[in-house]
């Protein structure tokens, strides 16, 4: 999450916004990382844009898992 929030500050967004949005994409991506297969399919159809944001964010940190 530091590595996300650092890359949004270096491209110009102010800290707190970046801060409170690294948690909240955090705090997505968890949710989504326990979803089972079926669930994650139906997202994927339904909102394409959040998987590929979710997924930057996990480039950004060495231990999350894309989808």
């Amino acid at each position: 999450m530091v590595k996300y929030s650092e890359t949004l500050i270096k491209h110009g967004m102010a800290d707190t916004r970046a801060e409170s949005l690294a948690r909240a994409i955090d705090g997505l991506h968890d949710s989504v990382s326990r979803m089972d297969e079926n669930n994650l399919a139906l997202l994927r159809e339904l909102e394409p844009g959040l998987i590929e944001a979710l997924n930057r964010y996990a480039r950004t940190e060495d231990i999350l898992r894309e989808f």
